[in-house]
């Protein structure tokens, strides 16, 4: 029997997984069990992008939730200003997303890795330090309410309404697709190699003449554009945008999840993501005990399989080529 070459199939595997999904909405028309599938469409999305990062070149960048929070926030002003269509706000929100990674980019990444861990942490807390208190344009904390609909035109034309959630179901399936092609792109082909240099060693990458910097900040780049565009998609589905988007708990939640499914692998983090997003909606039957069997999970899977969703992925490849 073959065995599973990820590199190579799977974004079909993948890609084929969520198309099956994709008829669950007419299976089980259920708010909560849309919600839950939702909310891990947007984690898986959200995930990869982060892996983008810190998985291709290994830059452990703790100021992720700014890009999404911005993508958020952009969204929800623009819609109560001039109630532009989805793809719109998606364009403006990578745009200025873009523009903020470069900002946090130019100290960022002179430094080592462990002080880019610590200069992206600072960076990421005088964001959300700036969102809090800019009251008169954000609300600060008492966030931003009614956040207007997602729409395919101007002024709520052809609007997708926020209880319609088999729409949004769908909507955040197709930009997962995008998405997962893009990190399929970014991370294989000419491209993929060079990132694989960068990784493992910056001195001999260096000395064959790649450009450490130029390709650490392209990274960086597009990591932070896609999380701008998924905010930016949120937002009209949660309805309100508050300073918690820019809060460490997201990228604490993306940290999780790339650890647990295993960093820079596709199948990885598309695993952790569900497996992160999924269990912790299951254990609200149990709120009182929810954190305490949560905890006790991640302990459990973090010291029975170290390597995570890749390191399994990797075992059933090694029985597979036995037999």
């Amino acid at each position: 029997m073959k065995a599973i070459k990820e590199n190579k199939y799977s974004i079909f595997l993948i890609i084929g997984v969520l198309l099956l999904v994709s008829i669950l909405p007419l299976l089980v028309n259920l708010p909560f069990v849309l919600h839950v599938l939702i909310s891990t469409l947007m984690y898986i999305g959200f995930a990869l992008s982060y892996d983008i990062v810190t998985g291709q070149i290994g830059a452990v960048s703790l100021a992720h939730a700014s890009f999404f929070g911005l993508g958020a926030y952009v969204t929800a002003l623009i819609g109560k200003a001039i109630g532009a269509p989805f793809w719109l706000n998606i364009i403006i929100a990578t745009i200025l997303s873009i523009g903020l990674a470069i900002v946090m980019s130019l100290p960022a990444f002179r430094l080592s890795d462990l002080s880019f861990s610590f200069a992206t942490l600072g960076l990421a807390l005088t964001v959300q330090l700036v969102v809090k208190n800019w009251v008169k344009i954000t609300r600060g904390p008492m966030c931003i309410h009614n956040v207007s609909n997602s729409s395919l035109w101007f002024n709520g034309i052809l609007e997708i309404s926020r209880t319609n959630l088999i729409a949004y179901f769908y909507l955040f399936l197709m930009v997962d697709i995008v998405i997962i092609i893009l990190y399929r792109l970014i991370s294989t082909g000419r491209l993929g190699r060079t990132l694989t240099a960068v990784r493992n060693d910056e001195v001999l990458a260096s000395s064959v003449g790649i450009n450490i910097q130029r390709y650490k900040r392209l990274t960086f780049f597009i990591s932070a554009g896609i999380a701008g565009a998924i905010g930016s998609l949120w937002a009209p589905y949660i309805s309100v945008v508050c300073p918690d988007y820019l809060s460490m708990d997201y990228t604490l939640n993306l940290l999780a999840i790339v650890f647990i499914g295993g960093s820079g692998s596709l199948l990885g983090v598309v695993g952790g993501s569900i497996l992160l997003t999924v269990w912790p909606e299951l254990l609200r039957v149990t709120p009182a005990f929810r954190l305490i069997i949560y905890g006790l999970f991640l302990l459990i899977f973090v010291t029975s399989i170290p390597n995570g969703v890749k390191g399994i992925i990797s075992n059933v490849n090694k029985r597979l080529k036995i037999n």
